[in-house]
C-alpha cells in the first residue's frame, strides 16, 4: 500500500509532540517531505544502503550505552523507545531520496550481504519502510508516562487517513466516516479498560515476580501457605544487602510488614492474616529531603545500612525493632501505619539508607481487642494447648519461655506438607497431630497462643539477617530467608518472639542450588555497577560513556572510505512516467467496470470478469442486466487476449452494445 502524501510528516509531527522532541522532529518532517519538491533523486546502490544501516545502528547503540549508564532500567527502555524513530531516520530518508524511492533488503538484514557474487548481481530484494516507520513512530508516542484524549485523537487520525486510500467505494465517504467513527470510540473505550487492567497487573507484578512466592506480603492483606499440599521451594536470589556497625553473634530481624487479625478463609483451607484499623500516616521528609523522623528521640542509636532494588519506585521497607530516624533515602513518599510498617513511593531504582534504633523506642498503636481474638474453629486446639502446659498460672515472661521451649522441643520443622485432618483447620492439624510446619505455623500459633492467656499479639513477617559475605563484606538476605514471627506486648513494650525451632535456617540451607556461586557472583556484578551509577552524578557518566563515541567513529570510517571507498553518489533525473500501451487496453468493456463501481460493485483482487458478473447477479439480480455481460464478454476477450485480435465490424459491435448497456442502466 503506498504511503499517503504527507502522512509521513504528519506523522512524524505527532511523534515529536508526544515525546517532547517537537523541535527535532518538524525538521525531521521538513527534510522528509521536501522530497516532493525536488526533481532529482540520488543513485543509492545496495552497498550504500548498508553503511547508512550501519550509522544507524551505531546511532542506536551509543544511545543505548548512554541511557544505560545514566539511568535506570525502567527510564532506560522508555527513553529508548521514543529515540528510535531519530536514530532510524537516516533509512527512511535514504529511502525516500534514492531513485529506487525503496529500500535494499540487506541494508535491515545480515544474511543478505554474504551471499554469493553471483546471487547478488540478481538483486537482493527491496521493501518499502513506510508503514513500518509509522508504525515505530506511533509505539514511540506511545512510551510517555501519560497520555491525554489528544494522543487518542491524534492516532485516530493517522488511522483513518491510512483506511482512507483503501475504503471500499460501495458506501458514501459518510457512512465510512461514521463507521470509522464507531470503531474510533469502541477502540478508545477498550484501550482504557485494557489500560486500568494494566495498572492492576502492574501494582501486584512487583510483589508476585521479584520477590519469592513465600513472601508474598502487602500492607492490608498476606496469605498464609498453611494448609497447601507438597513442598515449599524457595529461592537463593539476593533481596537485599546489609551492613552493621559490628558483627552480629546471631541472626538479626528486620521487619516488613505487621497484621493483627487472624481469619480461616471459608471453602478453601486457606488462612490469611490481615492489617485491620491500622491507620496510615505520611510522614515530612527533613530538610534534606532524605531523611525521615519516625520518632523525636535523640540519643544513643544502633544503626544499621541497608541497599535493597526496589519495583516500580515502590517498597516496604525492612526496619529492625524501635526504628525511629532513616536517612539517606530519596523518595518522594514515606508512609508509617499504626502497626509500624513502613511504606515508601516513587523512589529510584537502587536505595541504600541508613536505619537509626533503640530498644526504648517504639513507633506502634498500642494493642485493642483485635490482638487479643482468636478463630472459633482453632480455638479448642489452643486451649488444649494454654491447659496442657499451664500457662494461665505463669508470667507473660515465663509464657513466652515455655511457649518456646514446647515448640523447639516437641515439634519440628519442615518444608514438606501434609494434607490437613477432615473438617480440620490447618493450624489445627498442626497443633494437635502432625507437629511439623514452617515458620508460619510456629508464628500464627505463638500468636494465638498468646492470645489465649490474655497477652496482646500481632504477627510479623520480613527477614533474618545471618549470612555475612567476605566478598561484599556485608550481609546477603535472600529470598528464602523470609520469616514470620510473632510481635507480644510485655511491660508496656512490644517485643519479638520467635518460636520457630532454629535449624530451620540449616533446613533451607540443604536446599541451596548447586549454581549459586554463580548467581552470587552475577549479582554482585549487577549491584556494584548499580550502585556505582547511583553515587555518580549523570554527567560524569555520560561523559564517559561519550568516549566510546571515538572507537565507534573510527571504525565506521575506515567501513565508508579505507575498506571499500564511497562512491560518489550521482545525481539523476527522475523519469517521467510512461505507458505501455498493449493491444485490446481500450476496450469499452472497460467502461462497464467503471460504471459498475460508481454503483458500488468493485471488482476484487485476482477476480475474473465472469466470477465478477455472476457475483453481481446474486446480488442483484433485477437492478444489473447481467445476461448482456455475459454476452459481450467473449468478444471482449477475444480484442483482449486473442492475437489474431477482432474485426473491425466487431469492434463496432462491441462499442455500440457498451454503449447501449450503459444508458440503460442509467436510465434504470
Amino acid at each position: 500500500m503506498k504511503t499517503p502524501p504527507l502522512l509521513l510528516g504528519f506523522v512524524l509531527l505527532f511523534w515529536g509532540w508526544q515525546t517532547g522532541f517537537f523541535i527535532v522532529s518538524l525538521v525531521l518532517a521538513l527534510l522528509l517531505e521536501a522530497h516532493r519538491l525536488v526533481t532529482w533523486r540520488l543513485s543509492l546502490q545496495d552497498r550504500d544502503f548498508n553503511r547508512i544501516a550501519d550509522l544507524s545502528a551505531v546511532v542506536v547503540f551509543v544511545t543505548i550505552v548512554y541511557l544505560f549508564v545514566t539511568r535506570d532500567l525502567q527510564q532506560t527502555l522508555f527513553t529508548l523507545y521514543q529515540l528510535l524513530p531519530f536514530a532510524l531516520f537516516p533509512l527512511v530518508l535514504a529511502q525516500y531520496y534514492s531513485s529506487s524511492g525503496t529500500l535494499s533488503l540487506s541494508a535491515l538484514f545480515w544474511t543478505y550481504r554474504h551471499r554469493k557474487q553471483r546471487e547478488l548481481t540478481k538483486g537482493s530484494g527491496s521493501i518499502d519502510l513506510s508503514l513500518a516507520y509509522i508504525g515505530l513512530c506511533i509505539l514511540s508516542s506511545s512510551a510517555v508516562i501519560t497520555r491525554t484524549l489528544w494522543y487518542y485523537i491524534g492516532l485516530f487520525i493517522i488511522v483513518s487517513w491510512l483506511l482512507w486510500i483503501t475504503r471500499s467505494r460501495r458506501y458514501s465517504p459518510l457512512m465510512w466516516f461514521l463507521f470509522i467513527l464507531l470503531a474510533g470510540g469502541i477502540g478508545f473505550a477498550g484501550h482504557n479498560g485494557l489500560h486500568q487492567l494494566q495498572q492492576i497487573i502492574d501494582a501486584r507484578s512487583w510483589e508476585w515476580f521479584s520477590k519469592d512466592s513465600y513472601n508474598r506480603k502487602d500492607l492490608k492483606r498476606s496469605f498464609t501457605f498453611m494448609g497447601e499440599l507438597g513442598q515449599l521451594k524457595l529461592s537463593d536470589r539476593i533481596v537485599f544487602r546489609v551492613r552493621m556497625q559490628t558483627a552480629q553473634q546471631q541472626a538479626t530481624l528486620l521487619k516488613a510488614v505487621t497484621y493483627n487479625v487472624y481469619q480461616n478463609v471459608p471453602n478453601t483451607g486457606r488462612t490469611v492474616w490481615m492489617a485491620r484499623k491500622s491507620g496510615i500516616t505520611s510522614i515530612a521528609p527533613g530538610h534534606d529531603g532524605g531523611t525521615w523522623i519516625l520518632d523525636p528521640y535523640s540519643g544513643e542509636a544502633d544503626t544499621i545500612s541497608i541497599s535493597e532494588t526496589l519495583g516500580p519506585g515502590i517498597g516496604i521497607l525492612k526496619l529492625p525493632p524501635g526504628t525511629f530516624r532513616i536517612s539517606n533515602l530519596p523518595v518522594a513518599k514515606l508512609q508509617l501505619n499504626q502497626l509500624g510498617t513502613v511504606s515508601i513511593e516513587d523512589g529510584p531504582g537502587l536505595v541504600s539508607y541508613t536505619v537509626h534504633a533503640h530498644d526504648t523506642v517504639s513507633v506502634v498503636s498500642e494493642p485493642g481487642k483485635r490482638d487479643l481474638a482468636i478463630p472459633a474453629e482453632d480455638l479448642p486446639a489452643v486451649q488444649s494447648i494454654t491447659e496442657k502446659l499451664n500457662l494461665a498460672e505463669r508470667t507473660p515472661q515465663a509464657v513466652i519461655q515455655e511457649i518456646n521451649r514446647y515448640f523447639r522441643t516437641r515439634f519440628s520443622y519442615s518444608l514438606q506438607q501434609a494434607e490437613p485432618l477432615q473438617n480440620k483447620t490447618a493450624l489445627t492439624t498442626f497443633l494437635s497431630h502432625s507437629r511439623t510446619g514452617h515458620c508460619e505455623f510456629f508464628a500464627t500459633a505463638t500468636t494465638l497462643l498468646l492470645r489465649a492467656v490474655g497477652i496482646p499479639a500481632r504477627y510479623a513477617t520480613g527477614y533474618v539477617v545471618h549470612e555475612f559475605s567476605k566478598l561484599e563484606n556485608c550481609y546477603l538476605v535472600r529470598s528464602r530467608d523470609a520469616h514470620a514471627w510473632t510481635q507480644a506486648f510485655v511491660e508496656g513494650h512490644w517485643i519479638n518472639v520467635d518460636s520457630t525451632p532454629p535449624d530451620w535456617i540449616t533446613i533451607a540451607e540443604d536446599d541451596t542450588s548447586a549454581i549459586r556461586f554463580v548467581a552470587d557472583v552475577f549479582s554482585w556484578l549487577t549491584f556494584s555497577f548499580s550502585e556505582w551509577r547511583a553515587k555518580n552524578p549523570d554527567k560524569n557518566l555520560a561523559q564517559y560513556s561519550l568516549w566510546l563515541l571515538i572507537p565507534l567513529a573510527l571504525i565506521l570510517v575506515y567501513r565508508l572510505f579505507l575498506k571499500t571507498r564511497l562512491p560518489a553518489l550521482k545525481k539523476v533525473i527522475r523519469p517521467k512516467k510512461t505507458t505501455t500501451f498493449r493491444i485490446g487496453q481500450d476496450s469499452a468493456f472497460y467502461l462497464i467496470e467503471q460504471k459498475l463501481l460508481k454503483l458500488g460493485f468493485q471488482r476484487q483482487a485476482g477476480e475474473t470478469f465472469s466470477d465478477f458478473i455472476k457475483r453481481i447477479k446474486k446480488l442483484e439480480p433485477a437492478k444489473i442486466d447481467t445476461q448482456a455481460l455475459l454476452t459481450l464478454l467473449p468478444l471482449h476477450y477475444r480484442y483482449r487476449f486473442d492475437p489474431a485480435g477482432i474485426s473491425n465490424e466487431e469492434h463496432d459491435q462491441l462499442t455500440t452494445a457498451v454503449q447501449d448497456w450503459l444508458q440503460r442502466t442509467s436510465a434504470s
